[in-house]
């Protein structure tokens, strides 16, 4: 009789070691996601996000500067950049993975998307200027390597230029050369966002441990049983 109470004991101590170990293995795995969320991401989604935010909050505010490009150009340049800004900040209405809050300081308007309810596993806050580390002036490169066009209909082209790189935008009929198109960059916008423990493209990131959730669940299912077992042996 004394055997087979240490046994369940046994038993019921294991079945709540378990979730405890997967508590800890899972708190070491989320610190080093944060560290990968830090460093992976997206700046020039972020840039477009920031120039998009301070867009809907200061009518007078122009993302895009030109030296001596036709008006058709100019206006197929503008209507790109603010299909650009529907995308992102459609994106980002939903993003579980990502959420934002910002405020311009000039307009004193407020913004934000969608609040997540996931934990937050990375938070930031920054001030849009001409020195923060997440917005590039190199217009070509910030419409190339953001790889935001391939994001856009058929109707959006980044082809090869005079200059033998991808500089030149097709706007449907329209060309556009982004040597002649300069970024304005957002002045007034002050950001705070958050990367959750869910899949977000903002960071290019996947989950591969088990969450909050799945552990509460294992967590419960064992003090269950323990309990179960600890009634059925006496």
């Amino acid at each position: 009789m004394k055997k087979r109470r240490i046994f369940i004991i046994g038993l019921i101590v294991l079945l709540l070691a378990c979730p405890s170990c997967m508590i800890y293995i899972t708190v070491k795995q989320q610190d080093g996601y944060k560290k990968r969320v830090a460093d992976n991401t997206n700046e020039y989604m972020l840039q477009f996000l920031t120039m998009a935010v301070e867009s809907k909050t200061d009518p007078d505010y122009k993302p895009l500067n030109f030296n001596g490009l036709d008006e058709k150009s100019q206006e197929a340049a503008i209507a790109t950049m603010n299909e650009i800004f529907k995308t992102v900040l459609d994106m980002e209405q939903d993003d579980d993975g990502f959420h934002y809050e910002a405020y311009n300081e000039k307009t004193r308007q407020y913004y934000k998307n969608q609040k997540s309810y996931y934990p937050v596993a990375y938070e930031e806050f920054f001030k849009s200027s001409a020195r923060s580390k997440y917005f590039y002036t190199d217009t070509v490169a910030l419409f190339d390597e953001s790889d935001i066009i391939s994001n856009l209909d058929a109707g959006y082209k980044l082809e090869e230029g005079k200059d033998g790189k991808r500089s030149l935008l097709k706007v449907y009929n329209t060309y556009v050369d982004l040597n002649q198109v300069s970024i304005n960059l957002p002045k007034d916008i002050e950001m705070t966002y958050y990367c959750t423990m869910y899949e977000s493209p903002m960071t290019y990131i996947e989950r591969n441990f088990v969450d909050e959730y799945d552990i509460a669940v294992l967590s419960g299912v064992a003090l269950l049983l323990g309990l179960v077992i600890f009634i059925r042996s006496f």
